[in-house]
């Protein structure tokens, strides 16, 4: 390939390259939705919103207060099963629900604070296209 058709940044197409793939299998695998959110308990913060097997996952490691009981595993393992399109969403958030329900961290919907607002904890989308002020 002649010098004059390289890319003026390899690095810069290589990093886009990298994300369109990674914002493909997303859309192929883990972000199929939930029909209705599951909410839980998330310490002082409020509560925490899962909108799909990812961000109910995401929960599962890096939040569950409780120790790791059967139900636990079995939605962790449900999720997980979601992700790789191999069940559907809405059984692995009936597992989230179980599990959730069992440990006592199951909510209704946001949980409102001292002065009657709500607030809680969402995954964000790490991809999203940011704009600057």
């Amino acid at each position: 390939m002649p010098l004059t058709n390289l890319p003026t940044n390899p690095i810069s197409r290589l990093r886009d390259d990298r994300i369109a793939l990674f914002r493909l299998s997303e859309e192929v695998m883990a972000h199929r939705p939930f029909k209705k959110p599951v909410f839980m308990k998330l310490n002082s913060l409020g509560n925490y919103q899962a909108r799909s097997a990812w961000e109910a996952l995401e929960y599962l490691d890096m939040h569950w207060p409780h120790e790791h009981s059967a139900r636990y595993i079995r939605a962790k393992r449900l999720c997980q099963d979601a992700i790789d399109g191999l069940i559907r969403p809405e059984v692995a958030r009936a597992a989230v629900v179980e599990a959730a329900r069992d440990a006592g961290l199951l909510e209704k919907g946001w949980l409102p604070n001292a002065d009657g607002s709500l607030s809680g904890y969402r995954a964000v989308n790490q991809n999203a296209k940011h704009v600057a002020a």
